[in-house]
């Protein structure tokens, strides 16, 4: 079989609450990962996994490497994790830039 007669893969869906989006992510998942952490910095690994249909494995990947990449600073709160945008995330992630000044400009005029 060729690369031509190979059927192609349909991008999966993701949930919003117990709807299935009908369109495709912008987001790949380490961003779809960053973002949920920032709205609920006290999210569990089963939380983010349920509302991002990712598995819990991927997603402490994930977390571990935004972490490692001091995208993220992890802190412990009694048994739970808890995170916040590390200090050079937005000086040295033009994406994390990019995002935080359109997030920033949408507030002020929504």
């Amino acid at each position: 079989m060729t690369c031509v007669d190979q059927p192609v893969k349909e991008p999966e869906a993701f949930y919003l609450g117990e709807e299935k989006a009908s369109y495709e992510t912008l987001l790949s998942p380490s961003g779809r990962v960053f973002i949920a952490v920032l709205q609920n910095p006290e999210s569990s690994l089963k939380e983010l996994s349920e509302q991002l249909t990712i598995g819990e494995s991927r997603i402490s990947k994930i977390i571990s490497s935004l972490v490692h990449q001091e995208l993220l600073v992890r802190t412990k709160l009694g048994l739970r994790n808890t995170y916040q945008i590390g200090e050079k995330a937005a000086k040295t992630h033009p994406d994390i830039a990019a995002l935080l000044a359109a997030l920033t400009s949408y507030e002020l005029t929504s």
